[in-house]
């Protein structure tokens, strides 16, 4: 549980973790100098930072649908890649608010990964 609490605490200081490394991750857990200190297992944090814990995909299409509505993300978004990226359809018809909703959700997903 401390280690759910450690993988948190490094995706809220913005840094990405890989799934495929978490034995790594939690050896650099035991062994960091950066400031984390294990605790207890807090049920209302973990409540609270679950999203945290989701994979790029899921987070994104959550992301897509805050930001474009429902409709619109499902019509654009063709397809989202395991590493986050994001395939829009090649050819669909869009109306000039739809491009411009489109433009601002590519510049604040470019803003979220810098």
């Amino acid at each position: 549980m401390a280690f759910c609490s450690w993988v948190l605490w490094l995706k809220s200081k913005g840094e990405k973790t890989n799934p495929e490394i978490l034995s790594e991750t939690l050896i650099q857990a035991l062994k960091s100098d950066r400031g984390w200190i294990p605790y207890d297992y807090q049920k209302d944090f973990l409540e609270q930072n679950l999203d945290l814990l989701e994979s790029p995909q899921v987070f994104l299409w959550k992301v897509a649908e805050q930001q474009l509505g429902e409709s619109l993300r499902n019509r654009a978004i063709a397809d989202i890649s395991e590493e986050g990226k994001i395939i829009f359809h090649p050819n669909i018809t869009l109306t000039d608010e739809e491009k411009e909703k489109i433009e601002e959700f590519k510049v604040y997903i470019n803003q979220l990964y810098l």
